[in-house]
């Protein structure tokens, strides 16, 4: 059996698989899309509880991948140290890009202002 038939008849099982998996989906969309909801609004919280001040609200904001860690420290008034624990800190719950050069958010808080509750 050549590559290109083993891969038309992996295709052809996949296609199988979604079909015979549909019904599943369908009964437990609502379920899943709350507990989607529900981890959303715990790291939103999560990211808030470490926005305590203005100061950090607005490092918060001026990380967008357009700025280095030392113009967003000038910039919002944070000290070198505590920017750099602040970052590390999101960093580790994985809402700044750990691999961009520079800090880049890589979710956005609803709601309004990063401080809001």
């Amino acid at each position: 059996m050549s590559d290109s038939e083993v891969l038309v008849e992996i295709r052809d099982l996949l296609e199988r698989v979604v079909v015979l998996l549909e019904p599943v989906a369908d009964n437990y969309q609502d379920q899943f899309a709350g507990r989607q909801a529900d981890r959303r609004r715990t790291l939103e919280s999560e990211i808030r509880r470490r926005l305590s001040t203005v100061a950090r609200r607005k490092a918060w904001d001026l990380a967008d991948g357009s700025r280095n860690q030392a113009a967003i420290s000038r910039e919002s008034k944070l000290d070198a140290g505590e920017t750099s624990r602040l970052f590390k800190d999101l960093r580790q719950l994985g809402v700044l890009d750990a691999e961009a050069a520079n800090p880049t958010r890589t979710i956005e808080l609803t709601e309004g202002e990063a401080g809001n509750g």
